[in-house]
């Protein structure tokens, strides 16, 4: 009896083992993209409480880790056109962005993007580049790199507001206005949108499409609470934090935490 319950122990952990195997390498399901969420790269020693602070290390492995299990970050141009069914997808590809425009990005993340030839996308502030506040990139960062073929940049307002908790005409103008000036700052096309803290209401969603933007991007499914799926105007991010070690940044580019948590919400499980 103690052999056979042994050997059944044993047979179970292999089939856990070999499943969780399958799953490392097929995982995302082909087609299926998913879409990371940065903040801040910076030196461990400047690594903060907030749990936005990545390290320069762990981006780094991150980045490794992106490569060596053959992971294809693409742009968001690409994405959009795999998204509206212009272009087939490859399998296993993924999109890195960050919010914010932090001058964090151009002094540690980019470096690191450019050497594994990674594209990337940063949603800008207007307010934080043109008064250089909480740390954000100045102009002539900025002008500098808008032409790098791996970095896009989108908007992420004017200043910045919770777009659901302003009166609609501030929202327009947030989001019109936004794309307007740094389209002129850039001269070049500004087509996909990050709303401030990931929160959007149908009037936000409506000005997005009427400004002409193409993507838009929110944080999590908690945002989608009420709606049965993804449009081109409320893709999902999933953040990368201080915390994520590579089984769990695992779980975020494979697509299973994304899942995990839309589950979550749709059926109220989620507080």
């Amino acid at each position: 009896m103690q052999r056979a319950f042994t050997r059944w122990i044993f047979g179970a952990l292999g089939f856990v083992v070999l499943c969780g195997a399958i799953a490392f390498f097929t995982l995302p399901l082909k087609g299926q993209i998913p879409i990371l969420a940065y903040h801040f790269v910076v030196p461990r020693e400047q690594v903060g409480p907030t749990s936005l602070d990545v390290s320069q290390e762990s981006f780094e492995h991150q980045m490794r880790f992106l490569q060596t299990f053959r992971f294809r970050p693409i742009s968001l141009r690409e994405l959009y056109e795999i998204k509206r069914g212009a272009k087939q997808p490859k399998g296993r590809e993924i999109v890195i962005t960050f919010d914010d425009g932090n001058r964090s990005y151009v002094e540690f993340a980019l470096p690191i993007l450019s050497r594994y030839g990674f594209p990337s996308a940063n949603f800008l502030i207007w307010d934080n580049i043109t008064q250089e506040l909480h740390g954000s990139m100045d102009l002539e960062m900025v002008r500098r790199i808008a032409h790098d073929p791996l970095v896009t940049f989108g908007s992420h307002t004017l200043s910045h507001p919770v777009l659901s908790k302003v009166d609609p005409e501030q929202a327009r103008q947030e989001i019109v206005q936004s794309r307007a000036r740094f389209e002129q700052l850039l001269d070049k096309k500004i087509d996909f949108f990050a709303y401030p803290e990931g929160a959007f209401d149908d009037a936000a969603i409506k000005f997005v499409q009427e400004a002409g933007y193409l993507l838009a991007f929110t944080t999590s499914w908690k945002h989608l609470a009420g709606k049965n799926r993804e449009t081109l105007y409320t893709l999902t991010r999933t953040k990368v934090t201080s915390s994520d070690n590579l089984l769990s940044f695992w779980m975020r580019v494979s697509g299973i935490s994304s899942y995990v948590k839309r589950l979550r919400y749709a059926y109220g499980f989620w507080s």
